[in-house]
């Protein structure tokens, strides 16, 4: 005779077992992107943004848990401002249209962003942790 439990428990670890190979595919082809991304804009470094910022190269190896950019701003627009300030206008960046599909990957990932940010006098780095970035991408589906 077949006993039910045994087959049902067979099946809810297979369920689970296939479950999570998905999610580890889903996270590894996330994680390709994010690398393919950075490769892209480090074939093009010190690109000029349309803020008028330098966009010097950005990082992101495998397996991370932040996606890097390293920004050069030329002139003094930040020296009066705060970093609670700044971290507001580049939650801002990400919250507009031509970066919702990095956010959106960041946010599947649960990868972070960092803006390592230099200035005339000295440098700063902005941080977005995963729960940021979730929180920001979907404050930009609004």
């Amino acid at each position: 005779m077949i006993d039910m439990k045994k087959i049902l428990s067979i099946l809810a670890v297979t369920i689970i077992l296939l479950s999570f190979g998905s999610a580890c595919k889903k996270q590894d082809e996330n994680s390709l992107r994010l690398v393919s991304y950075a490769n892209g804009i480090n074939e093009r470094p010190n690109r000029l943004l349309s803020d008028s910022t330098i966009l010097k190269k950005s990082q992101y190896l495998e397996g991370d848990s932040v996606f890097i950019y390293f920004i050069k701003v030329p002139d003094s627009r930040y020296d009066q401002l705060g970093l609670d300030s700044i971290k507001k206008i580049y939650s801002n960046s990400l919250k507009t249209e031509k970066m919702r599909k990095i956010v959106n990957i960041l946010k599947y990932s649960n990868v972070g962003a960092r803006y390592d940010i230099e200035l005339p006098q000295k440098e700063i780095s902005i941080i977005f942790s995963p729960s940021e970035i979730v929180e920001i991408s979907n404050q930009s589906l609004k």
